[in-house]
């Protein structure tokens, strides 16, 4: 946003004619479009107002030059501070984080904000009092603060305090019971492995192959070299599982080596699995080199996108046994026992859900084409913020969908 032409103009027009200062140019440039956002009957665009007051506050601290903590002074000394706000900011709430704050009260705000977000993914409870400045509160005073019920109550006697806690002590926990989920890594390179902490990721969910195709500027990867970086991956997660999809190459992955021809619409042609129908043996290689770096990992699971129904999934399978087969006839030690599975991410590949359900391992779903093809967008299209594609999500075989 800081970036956007037309702002810089703005403001460098205003300090040039107008002789203004540099802080005094940006909050009028800024505060035209926050105004603008604030009189939106919608929601979720006047809850974007947060985000431009933000930036706002960061600039003009940036160019007055002053100290960019804002609550380090205040509240490193105090026990269990708790914060009061006109409105939640994205980077307080980080900055509020890193100090211990414990409460929050604001004036203005609603759950749909990006602090409000933060705030709770931090656990830190967030208070909404519409008439706080007639409070006239000091600074350094006790409060006690029930976002549950929507309590606010000063100077709180011990005595209250306490029965308070008596009564209900769910309330006061500081930690969510755990939740039945477990965190994968989405990755395109390897080298993105490094450093994982273990304890709290459970494995690889999405290894992007493509990528390790579109480096190479003159030919397909061998299947040594494509079984260097797939053991590079494995030989990093040893106990857990590994999730590598095969390349999906078309679309918006163009190889320059790899010519798929004049397409008016890539997103629609000549893609994914399409293309093994006319060079099998670029999958074969790859299932190759997967095949022999699963020796490393205990688990391997292998990810088939652009699936469109079973025909796809048998068709692949001969093509994964073709390659099973020339292992065996190279004399090559590598791993048949893997997991397959299929990325859900055409419509067609839902309607045959049912039916494909029987042949994979796992499932995972890819929102992001998903959505772009069930709503007729382009996921690159400005328009298709709409939409708000994500990633891919996984499920095992026989979950509940």
């Amino acid at each position: 946003m800081l970036n956007d032409p037309v702002f810089h103009h703005r403001v460098y027009d205003l300090i040039s004619r107008n002789r203004v200062r540099a802080e005094v140019a940006v909050e009028y440039v800024l505060k035209e479009t926050i105004e603008l956002l604030e009189s939106s009957e919608s929601t979720i665009v006047t809850e974007k107002s947060g985000d431009l007051q933000d930036l706002l506050l960061r600039l003009k601290m940036k160019l007055l030059e002053e100290d960019n903590a804002i609550f380090e002074h205040a509240v490193k000394h105090v026990d269990k501070p708790v914060v009061f706000l006109r409105e939640l900011l994205p980077s307080l709430v980080i900055e509020e984080k890193k100090f211990g704050v414990v409460a929050i009260v604001v004036e203005k705000g609603t759950s749909l904000s990006h602090a409000a977000i933060l705030a709770k993914s931090f656990d830190i409870p967030v208070l909404k009092v519409a008439k706080l400045p007639r409070m006239k509160l000091q600074a350094m005073i006790d409060v006690f603060v029930d976002a549950v019920e929507g309590k606010l109550i000063v100077h709180p006697g011990a005595d209250m305090e306490q029965t308070e806690q008596e009564h209900h002590p769910s309330r006061f926990q500081t930690k969510r019971a755990p939740l039945p989920v477990s965190v994968w890594l989405n990755i395109s390179d390897p080298e993105q492995v490094s450093g994982t902490d273990w304890q709290t990721v459970k494995g690889i969910g999405l290894y992007r192959s493509e990528l390790l195709f579109m480096k190479n500027s003159h030919r397909f990867p061998s299947d040594n070299e494509q079984y260097d970086a797939y053991s590079q991956l494995t030989r990093q997660c040893l106990e857990y599982p590994v999730t590598i999809r095969t390349h999906d190459i078309g679309g918006d992955k163009a190889l320059l080596y790899f010519s798929l021809g004049p397409q008016d619409n890539p997103y629609l042609g000549l893609r994914g699995n399409r293309v093994f129908r006319y060079h099998p043996e670029i999958f074969i290689t790859q299932i190759k080199a997967i095949l022999r770096s699963g020796v490393h990992v205990k688990s391997l699971r292998v990810l088939f996108p652009m699936v469109e129904n079973v025909d796809d999934l048998l068709f692949l399978f001969d093509l994964v046994d073709l390659a099973i087969d020339t292992l065996r006839s190279e004399n090559k030690q590598f791993t048949q026992d893997f997991k397959r599975g299929a990325l859900i991410e055409v419509p067609s590949a839902v309607w045959n859900f049912q039916n494909l359900l029987p042949h994979l391992d796992f499932v995972s779903i890819g929102t992001n084409d998903l959505l772009q093809y069930f709503s007729g967008v382009d996921r690159n299209n400005a328009c298709s913020g709409r939409i708000r594609p994500g990633g891919s999500c996984g499920l095992q075989r026989n979950s509940p969908v």
